[in-house]
């Protein structure tokens, strides 16, 4: 089993014009935490917001043309951390893996990540809910996120609040 963790949508293709049975497994997470994050790191709102909106206007149409439906899922970042061993069960029966609960001790193991995010330096396996967004977002990016980018947000089962 190979893990591809890159965000683009090109190698994804690439990778299963080329593999018979390649899975696509994406995690997604709620649109407002993305777009708090690029505004923290300096992004206006409306390049936030694109970051964010324009992966997925064009990841989600060429995944949906080239990848089966039974070989695409998405699972979003709360329920991964909210519901570890349900979420984790589903992605394992989807592949045909046999879940066991071994695989909840992420840093018990060991384990060959290249590149990738910062979980792969964390000694622990606690997965932690970050909603930081909440807090650090005023009623008007909220408003501006909802008016352009709310329709896309709902589409993967998140409320507008």
């Amino acid at each position: 089993i190979v893990v591809d963790s890159s965000k683009h949508t090109s190698e994804l293709l690439i990778f299963n014009k080329d593999w018979i049975g390649v899975k696509n497994n994406s995690i997604s997470s709620d649109g407002r935490a993305v777009f708090n994050s690029f505004i923290k790191h300096g992004f206006s709102k409306k390049a936030a917001l694109n970051a964010w909106k324009n992966h997925y206007i064009r990841a989600l149409p060429l995944r949906h043309k080239y990848i089966p439906t039974s070989n695409l899922l998405i699972v979003r970042y709360e329920d991964l951390v909210l519901n570890t061993q349900a979420e984790l069960g589903k992605i394992c029966e989807w592949t045909g893996i046999e879940f066991d609960e071994k695989m909840l001790n992420f840093s018990a193991t060991p384990h060959h990540n290249v590149n990738g995010n910062d979980i792969r330096f964390i000694k622990t396996s606690k997965l932690v809910l970050d909603e930081k967004w909440r807090r650090q977002l005023s009623k008007e990016d909220l408003a501006y996120f909802d008016k352009f980018g709310g329709k896309l947000n709902e589409s993967f089962g998140y409320a507008v609040e």
